[in-house]
Formats: C-alpha cells, structure tokens, sequence
C-alpha cells in the first residue's frame, strides 16, 4: 500500500506489449466482480492504474519510477479513470 487508496505492484517483464498484458489481467481480475459488503450489498469497483516500464540499463531508481508512475496515474484519473495508463 503506497498510500490511500494506492498500491504498487513491481513485476519484471520482457516489454511494454508484455506489461500491458499483466496490467490488463489485474484490471479484469479486480473489476470482473461486485465486492460484496457486510450487508451483502454488491459494490462494482473500478480502477485506474498509472505504469511505468524501465529496461535493466535505464539509469532510473526505483523512487523515480514510483514518482512516473504516480504523475501517470493523476494524469489518467483525470483525462480517461478506470483505465490503464503507461
């Protein structure tokens, strides 16, 4: 949990094409169904998700990544929320 209602997920993969595959599995995988509350009420959730992919010879830290990664997701939560933004 990085902070409210905001998580980072750190994978390595072979790509952009390849991340993009991953991130849209977590976005069907989290919105595919309702939650259901202590009062057996459904909720639909959504999410927005702002990605950064570095290759190994980028000279980037990870405190900069998070920080790309984070600008990405404000940006998107504005222009197009609940979809997938790199």
């Amino acid at each position: 949990r990085y902070g409210g209602d905001e998580f980072i997920v750190a994978a390595e993969v072979s790509d952009k094409k390849d991340a993009t595959q991953l991130l849209k599995r977590i976005h069907k995988n989290i919105t595919s169904e309702a939650v259901i509350d202590k009062n057996e009420t459904p909720i639909e959730v959504s999410i927005t998700i702002g990605a950064v992919v570095a290759e190994a010879s980028d000279l980037v830290t990870a405190l900069q990544m998070i920080e790309q990664a984070d600008e990405i997701l404000v940006s998107g939560k504005v222009k197009q929320k609940g979809h997938i933004h790199i």
